[in-house]
């Protein structure tokens, strides 16, 4: 594997990590539908954007 891939891969996969601690913790401290409307799911989003688009650079 190209270098340049496994850092895209990488990086990608820790994105999603970090977007599924982040949603952890938001639902276990604010309930899963109320944490969209605080920082920490606007944070998410934000997140899973990035990584959507990271993802489709990749494929």
């Amino acid at each position: 594997m190209p270098l340049d891939l496994a850092i895209e891969h990488a990086s990608t996969s820790l994105l999603g990590m970090v977007i599924l601690g982040l949603i952890a913790w938001g639902t276990w401290r604010l309930g899963y539908a109320r944490m969209f409307t605080f920082p920490v799911g606007q944070i998410v989003m934000g997140l899973a954007v990035v990584d959507a688009v990271g993802l489709a650079f990749w494929s």
